[in-house]
């Protein structure tokens, strides 16, 4: 019966159907067992759980990690498709792709995607969260900044109009000569800038965080929706760990270019993210900055299991809800804002009037926290966004008597 649960991993079943087997290979070893018997009851059983196995797997349409029908093992694995193109990730770039058809599946149902949707996409890699997308109908404008990932890519859509089931192969690997320098020049010949046939994808070649993602938005013909207003694109992404700070930076401020981000972060992070309450051990000046710019909201965790290569750590898909600049507090200056709260927390366990004196004196800092009724002896880790928008004003209208 547990091998007939459809959302177990075969993996961890198999183990279990091994373990048997051992345990009952040294049962039947004891002094005084009945050894033919034993070893008959125990490959009988064997055989019967991975029967099992495979009779009570799903269908690959309702397929989970390693659920898969034999084409989707075949030619379209994440797994085999790296293997195919040669490619080794690289961990300065963070590459860890997903394989799980049913993750990508849930993250495009809870982004609401439809066939009016405009999506930017992070680092599409082989095309696995991109296919599921442009499912949805959606049209895609990505940004790739790998060499070789682009150049599969370029590859694909050269043949075959669209990404079809997989990345295309080169046709020197079939050959096994001149891998490396028909792969260079490959790579040299690409363009910037590729087109699906139907022109619902184009993908750029650039590095994320130098391109300007407010004129890559623009790039849509999106015309207006039922209401009137002009439809606004989703920015998704499996995002690189180790750009998860920059990007946010980077891409929250966009409220009036983008409706919202959906994407893959670190699980740890992504709960740090999230969190409203000031006070916390974990409370940073990146929680009032996600706090003023956005409304976050955690989905769901995402096991390390399901990448490749297997992160160290579970992954989790966050949702921030973008507020337009009219949404947004009101504050003198949103760059001073962002710098006086970074400088309140670069040491925030310290008193804001230590903290804060190299932009005022210690008097004037103590009478800006009165006058929007903090104690003087406040700490940055106890401040909650509505805190800081209120000092905000104070310490520009100390500034200004100036």
């Amino acid at each position: 019966p547990w091998a007939a649960d459809r959302r177990l991993n075969p993996c961890l079943t198999l183990r279990r159907c091994q373990h048997t087997l051992k345990h009952r290979m040294r049962h039947s070893l004891r002094p005084g067992g009945n050894d033919g018997r034993a070893h008959r009851r125990c490959f009988t059983s064997s055989r019967h759980a991975c029967r099992c196995l495979a009779t009570n797997a799903p269908t690959h349409g309702e397929s989970g990690w390693l659920w898969r029908g034999a084409s989707e093992i075949g030619k379209t694995s994440i797994r085999h498709q790296l293997k195919q193109q040669k490619f080794k990730s690289k961990k300065s770039m963070g590459q860890n792709f997903m394989e799980d058809g049913e993750t990508l599946e849930r993250i495009v149902r809870l982004a609401g995607l439809s066939g009016d949707s405009l999506v930017v996409e992070v680092g599409p890699g082989t095309g696995a969260l991109t296919r599921k997308i442009m499912a949805s109908g959606a049209r895609v404008r990505a940004v790739e900044k790998d060499d070789r990932l682009f150049a599969c890519l370029h590859r694909t859509l050269a043949r075959h109009g669209d990404l079809g089931d997989g990345l295309a192969v080169e046709d020197a690997d079939a050959d096994g000569d001149g891998d490396e320098d028909e792969s260079e020049e490959s790579i040299e010949e690409a363009p910037r800038i590729i087109q699906s046939a139907d022109g619902k994808l184009e993908i750029l070649h650039d590095d994320v965080l130098k391109v300007d993602l407010a004129g890559f938005a623009s790039g849509f013909d999106t015309g207006r929706d039922a209401k009137g207003t002009e439809a606004k694109p989703t920015i998704m992404a499996n995002l690189p760990y180790n750009i998860t700070r920059d990007f946010l930076r980077k891409a929250l401020p966009l409220g009036d270019a983008y409706t919202s981000l959906v994407l893959m972060l670190q699980h740890e992070a992504a709960v740090r993210l999230v969190q409203s309450t000031p006070g916390s051990p974990d409370w940073r000046a990146m929680n009032v900055i996600v706090q003023f710019y956005s409304t976050p909201s955690y989905l769901f965790r995402v096991d390390r299991r399901l990448y490749v290569p297997r992160p160290k750590v579970d992954g989790a898909v966050v949702e921030f809800a973008l507020k337009s600049s009219s949404a947004r507090p009101s504050v003198p200056s949103e760059a001073d804002f962002v710098s006086l709260v970074k400088r309140g927390h670069l040491q925030r366990r310290k008193v804001l009037t230590n903290s804060l004196r190299p932009l005022l004196e210690g008097d004037e800092i103590r009478e800006c926290l009165v006058s929007v009724g903090l104690s003087p002896e406040s700490r940055a880790q106890e401040l909650g966004l509505e805190h800081w928008v209120a000092l905000s004003w104070a310490v520009h209208e100390c500034l200004q008597a100036k």
